[in-house]
């Protein structure tokens, strides 16, 4: 199949959706599919390159948001057709309902190719970085609402969508969306993220030490300070040391707050970690935590799941579908910094019974592994070409039926 791919965000720019899109788009390539990519260019100006992967990536004239590092495509319906054109696409395959996605399922419908969706979107991951959105307000109401207003008119005009969580599908028909859903997780390649397997050698300083490792944006949403202000009661109990991974605009004031607790010394902030180094981040680490309300599923944590790591993570979205409470992890009341110290110095106090649930969450990340995704998003893409029935999916799996209206009983 050519197939080619929409995302408004991507390489160089790290997110849940950009890594996503870079890994389905290398998948399907080393599936022996013709992949294309479109995306913003980081630089502004428009180019087409070439991945080691035989990926080829149209990076699209963008510019600056008010997002560090995030940049905003211009593309016009006009212009999705000449890269159609260029490219031609037997399928095209959108990750958001804004410029790209927009142009791309516009340009397809008119070209009577058929378009999958794929939802990342959350207007509580949008909203703190919109000027002159509070958190609180009725113009915060009312941007949010015209947001998912958008979503769910795209969406629910093209031929198939997908999800990477029950939760995720719920939250969309919450908001008005009737298309049926496919629950496809984001996958995870458990050849690259898995256990140490007596790999602690190769780093003995951080094998003995006990850390609890948090991977992803530093930004308000995402309930960090929650961590921090965990910190305080874990140290009072066990000897520990936050390792926060990642960029973000909250960053400082994370700073402050550890300062302001006495807990700075026992915070290193790691900032960006190359892909390439990640397997050995979550190798080293004792514990995950995912502390953030607003996950429409989070690839973190299932990168640390498949590195056998056990989880603690909020009771909020889509977390719970990933965290069995008691199995694998601990799941705390979002934003209750006590609950989360405590559910982490349990798993401090216990090594033997974190070992039990690090090997659960390695078994469990095994459902969600990348060959499962792919065969998913194939089989998906070959029924909409004519080769075969439509098959609904849960995470990856086979399943006997699919979601429609109304709630998601789990």
């Amino acid at each position: 199949m050519r197939i080619m791919i929409g995302s408004e965000t991507f390489p160089p720019s790290i997110n849940g959706a950009a890594v996503f899109t870079r890994r389905l788009a290398a998948g399907l390539a080393g599936c022996g599919h013709e992949v294309a990519v479109v995306a913003p260019s980081p630089t502004g100006h428009p180019y087409t390159e070439r991945d080691g992967g035989g990926v080829m990536i149209f990076r699209i004239r963008s510019i600056p948001t008010t997002y560090p590092g995030q940049r905003c495509a211009v593309l016009t319906t006009w212009g999705a057709r000449a890269l159609l054109r260029a490219f031609r696409p037997d399928l095209l395959h959108i990750q958001n309902h804004f410029v790209i996605g927009r142009a791309l399922a516009r340009g397809g419908q008119a070209s009577r190719i058929p378009v999958v969706g794929t939802n990342h979107f959350m207007a509580e991951n949008m909203l703190p970085h919109t000027p002159g959105v509070r958190w609180s307000g009725p113009w915060r109401r009312m941007v949010h609402r015209e947001l998912w207003r958008q979503c769910v008119r795209l969406y629910g005009q093209l031929d198939a969508v997908t999800f990477p969580s029950h939760a995720a599908a719920a939250l969309a028909q919450a908001q008005g969306l009737r298309k049926p859903a496919h629950v496809i997780s984001n996958g995870i390649d458990t050849t690259r993220f898995h256990p140490p397997f007596g790999e602690d050698a190769s780093h003995p300083e951080e094998a003995r030490k006990r850390i609890i490792l948090y991977v992803g944006r530093l930004d308000p949403e995402k309930g960090i300070d929650t961590l921090v202000r965990a910190m305080p009661h874990v140290l009072s109990r066990r000897p520990a040391e936050l390792m926060l991974c990642g960029r973000g605009v909250h960053a400082a004031a994370l700073r402050s707050l550890g300062e302001d607790l006495g807990v700075a010394g026992s915070i290193r902030f790691a900032g960006f970690v190359p892909d390439d180094n990640l397997p050995r981040t979550y190798r080293a680490a004792t514990i995950f935590v995912m502390p953030s309300p607003v996950e429409l599923q989070s690839i973190a944590t299932l990168e640390a799941m498949a590195s056998g790591l056990p989880i603690v993570a909020a009771d909020a979205m889509a977390l719970p579908e990933l965290v069995e409470n008691g199995e694998n992890g601990f799941l705390f009341p979002p934003g209750d910094p006590q609950a989360l110290a405590e559910r982490i110095v349990a798993l401090l106090s216990d090594p033997d019974r974190a070992a039990r649930m690090g090997r659960a969450s390695w078994t469990i990340a095994e459902r969600h592994r990348i060959g499962l995704i792919l065969w998913a998003f194939e089989s998906l893409y070959q029924s909409l070409l004519g080769a075969g029935e439509v098959q609904p999916w849960e995470l990856g799996v086979p399943c006997r039926w699919r979601i429609s209206g109304g709630p998601i009983r789990h």
